[in-house]
């Protein structure tokens, strides 16, 4: 988990029920699957038999 994700879930904590505090969970998901498809994208991927 990246220091974006854990900040927006900390932020999200302390706000009242609303919609912001709906949205900042959404937002550490993105940057979740973002930093994931970034990590696969940058994957040498898969190699052949030597």
């Amino acid at each position: 988990m990246n220091k974006f994700t854990q900040d927006a879930r900390a932020a999200a904590s302390k706000l009242p029920a609303g919609a912001r505090r709906h949205t900042l969970p959404q937002k550490a998901r993105d940057g979740e699957t973002a930093a994931e498809i970034e990590r696969l994208l940058s994957s040498p991927g898969p190699q052949d038999p030597k």
